[in-house]
């Protein structure tokens, strides 16, 4: 996915980025650098996911977005419908990063 504001030409991921992930408009998921943001999670999924979301790996915070971006392409774009499939993925991710997506799940601020 492109990013031509910061002259990049190709990337899967954004370090001008702020979000963790996201999907292009044909499909392809894009990871920025709110993977590496300790707080990330925290104002919109409540403490709980914050403080495992900050004590992981980055291969755990990786896995949990990779989830729930993939779920989320599979659901219509539906970020609620996300949260519930994403702890329950197919996708081989560690079971810290499903733990990672249950408390998403559970903490969102709807």
């Amino acid at each position: 996915m492109p990013d031509y504001v910061h002259g990049i030409r190709h990337a899967a991921f954004h370090p001008h980025g702020m979000e963790s992930g996201n999907i292009s408009p044909d499909g392809r998921m894009i990871v920025d650098s709110g993977l590496f943001n300790a707080d990330l999670l925290k104002a919109e999924y409540g403490r709980k996911a914050g403080k495992l979301f900050d004590g992981s790996r980055l291969r755990d915070r990786l896995d949990s977005i990779l989830a729930h971006e993939y779920e989320e392409q599979r659901h219509g774009m539906s970020h609620e419908q996300a949260l519930k499939a994403a702890p329950k993925t197919a996708l081989p991710i560690s079971d810290r990063a499903r733990r990672i997506c249950r408390a998403m799940e559970r903490g969102w601020k709807r």
